[in-house]
């Protein structure tokens, strides 16, 4: 599986786990109060409650949720940043050695 694969389905999980982050407080704060009003006959008032609840769940867990990725893309930038800076660091080594060689022939 190449690499641009593996990135896009990355994406994809990503795009997928907050979409079911985003909804499912929602839905079932929303199902919770409206249970809640019809059983014990209290208008909407719970349907509000829950619904208000189920959008405050969704936030923290989506702010959780990218200030992860972003830590996780952050860490991976970094260590490629590293890697790069080591081979830049090889190659100017190389051509100091075959530049210093040069001078022989």
């Amino acid at each position: 599986m190449s690499r641009d694969t593996q990135e896009e389905i990355s994406l994809l999980r990503y795009a997928f786990e907050l979409s079911i982050i985003l909804a499912a407080p929602v839905i079932i704060g929303a199902f919770c109060g409206y249970w809640i009003d019809q059983n014990f006959d209290t208008g909407f008032s719970f349907l509000i409650i829950g619904t208000f609840l189920g959008i405050l769940v969704a936030t923290i867990l989506t702010v959780r949720k990218v200030s992860h990725v972003i830590k996780q893309s952050d860490a991976f930038y970094v260590a490629k940043k590293k890697t790069m800076g080591k081979n830049e660091k090889q190659k100017k080594e190389e051509s100091e050695d075959d530049s210093s060689h040069s001078g022989w022939v």
